[in-house]
C-alpha cells in the first residue's frame, strides 16, 4: 500500500504542477524516473487537474461570459499540467511534418555531435550558409507542431463552448480522466496491469455520469470515439516511426537510453491523450446535440394545450 501511494505521489508530481503536491513530505529526486512506473495513476492526475479547472470555470462564470470562463479554465489546465501533454502532441505533429530524409539527417547529426564540435574552428562561408539552411529547416519542422496544437486547442474550446453550462464540470472531469487512461494503453513503459488499472480509474467518472443523468449514450459515445481516436493515433505512430523520431528530437549530446525512453513515453502520452480528449468531447457533443430537446417555452405549451 505504501508503495502504491508513493507511485501515486510520483505521478502527481510528474504530471501536475500543484505547489502543495511538489512540496509535500516524501518528495524525492527520482520522482520523474519513477513516473514511468506510476502511469497507472495518470487518470487520477487528470482528475485533480479537471476538478481545479471546474472550480475556475464556476467562479469565473459568475461574472464573465461562458466563453471567457472556458478560456480561463483551459488556461488553468495548461498551467497546472505544465502543458506536458500538449508538448508531446506538438512533438508528434512536428515529427509527422518531417520528411524521412530529414529524420535520417537529424539522427546522423545527433550521432556526429562530437565531430562537429571538433571541426567547429575550421568553418567556411559555405558552412555558415549551410547552417542558415538548417535553421530554416528547423523553422519548417516546428510549423506543423504549432498548427497542430492551435487546431487542437480551438477544437477543445469550441466543443466545450457548445455544451450547456451544467455539463462543463462533468465534461472536463470525464474527458480528462478517460483520455489519460487511453494514453496509458500501449505506452512504452506501461504494463498490462498498468493499462487495466488506468482504464478502470478512467471509467469511474463515466459510470457516475451515467448515474447522474440516467442516460448512458453521452458517456458511451464519448468513450467509443476516444478509443477509436486512440487506435488511429497509435497506428499512425507505428507506421510513421514518429515515436522513435520524436524521442531523438534535438536532444544533442545529452542523449542516452534513459532520455530516449522518457521522451518516447512523453510523446506517446501527449499525442494519444490530446486526441482522445478531443474525441471524447466530440462524442459527448454529438450525443447531447442528437438527444431529445426537453426545453419547451411557455408559448409552445399554450399552443400545445389548445
Amino acid at each position: 500500500m505504501a508503495h502504491q501511494l508513493r507511485l501515486l505521489l510520483a505521478a502527481l508530481r510528474a504530471y501536475t504542477r500543484f505547489p502543495f503536491i511538489r512540496r509535500a513530505p516524501g518528495a524525492k529526486s527520482d520522482d520523474i524516473a519513477r513516473a514511468g512506473d506510476a502511469l497507472r495513476y495518470l487518470p487520477l492526475a487528470g482528475l485533480l487537474v479537471a476538478i481545479a479547472q471546474s472550480v475556475v470555470y464556476m467562479l469565473a462564470s459568475i461574472v464573465l461570459p461562458h466563453a471567457v470562463a472556458l478560456l480561463l479554465a483551459i488556461g488553468a489546465g495548461l498551467i497546472l499540467t505544465g502543458a506536458c501533454h500538449e508538448v508531446g502532441w506538438v512533438r508528434f505533429c512536428a515529427t509527422l511534418g518531417e520528411q524521412p530524409a530529414a529524420r535520417d539527417s537529424d539522427a546522423c547529426a545527433t550521432n556526429s555531435t562530437t565531430d562537429h564540435a571538433t571541426d567547429s574552428a575550421n568553418r567556411y562561408p559555405t558552412d555558415i550558409a549551410s547552417d542558415s539552411a538548417s535553421d530554416s529547416a528547423s523553422a519548417n519542422w516546428a510549423l506543423p507542431g504549432a498548427i497542430g496544437i492551435m487546431l487542437l486547442l480551438m477544437l477543445r474550446f469550441e466543443s466545450l463552448a457548445h455544451l450547456d453550462a451544467d455539463w462543463i464540470a462533468a465534461s472536463l472531469i470525464c474527458s480528462a480522466t478517460f483520455s489519460r487512461a487511453c494514453a496509458v494503453l500501449g505506452a512504452p513503459r506501461a504494463s498490462a496491469t498498468d493499462a487495466l488499472i488506468a482504464m478502470l480509474l478512467g471509467a469511474v467518472p463515466l459510470a457516475l455520469l451515467a448515474n447522474w443523468t440516467d442516460d448512458h449514450l453521452p458517456g458511451l459515445l464519448g468513450l467509443s470515439i476516444a478509443l477509436i481516436s486512440t487506435a488511429l493515433v497509435r497506428r499512425l505512430i507505428r507506421r510513421s516511426g514518429a515515436l522513435d523520431a520524436g524521442a531523438t528530437d534535438k536532444i544533442g549530446a545529452g542523449f542516452d537510453a534513459a532520455t530516449h525512453t522518457a521522451t518516447r513515453t512523453a510523446t506517446h502520452l501527449g499525442a494519444v491523450q490530446q486526441i482522445a480528449e478531443a474525441g471524447f468531447l466530440i462524442g459527448l457533443l454529438i450525443a447531447l446535440e442528437a438527444g431529445p430537446d426537453d426545453t419547451l417555452s411557455t408559448d409552445d405549451e399554450m399552443d400545445f394545450e389548445q
